[in-house]
């Protein structure tokens, strides 16, 4: 996880960090997800329009630039690989473990585990819900205070 979400240099080429939960990386990841069952690889067209599609917008609004630069990231980070003399990408082994295990990790549990932490939808839990999701958040806290005062 850790080397996911900082940048990465390989070859002196730069890779920005894969934010999780941010709604495009989640996207590549579950198209990668889709595109790992796929013998022949994938093409920029292919990976595109899912990416769009799973983002709920139109081909056009995610376009070619915007493709080139995940596919670069995905491939620094070691999700993908480009075939000898072709313009198909492979999800690497590590590439599937990681992405489905980082799309399980949010769908199954971040999603729907953090969205009651909003404070405003701790109106409609009854009060012994909103009392330990508070003292869950003072644990996080203080946690937190704590790396950073060992730091």
């Amino acid at each position: 996880m850790e080397q996911l979400t900082k940048p990465v240099e390989i070859d002196g080429q730069r890779g920005s960090a894969l934010k999780l939960a941010d709604p495009r990386v989640m996207a590549l990841l579950n198209a990668l997800c889709l595109f790992s069952v796929w013998g022949r690889g994938f093409s920029n067209r292919d990976m595109r329009s899912s990416v769009a599609l799973l983002l709920g917008h139109d081909r056009e609004t995610y376009t070619r630039g915007k493709m080139t630069y995940d596919l670069r990231r995905l491939k620094l980070h070691g999700f993908i690989v480009r075939g000898a003399h072709s313009f198909r990408w492979t999800v690497t082994d590590e590439g599937i473990r990681m992405s489905l295990f980082i799309s399980k990790l949010y769908a199954r549990l971040l999603r729907p585990g953090l969205s009651p932490c909003n404070n405003t939808e701790l109106v409609g839990l009854d009060r012994k819900r909103a009392a330990l999701i508070r003292q869950i958040d003072h644990t996080i806290e203080g946690l937190i205070q704590e790396a950073k005062m060992a730091a």
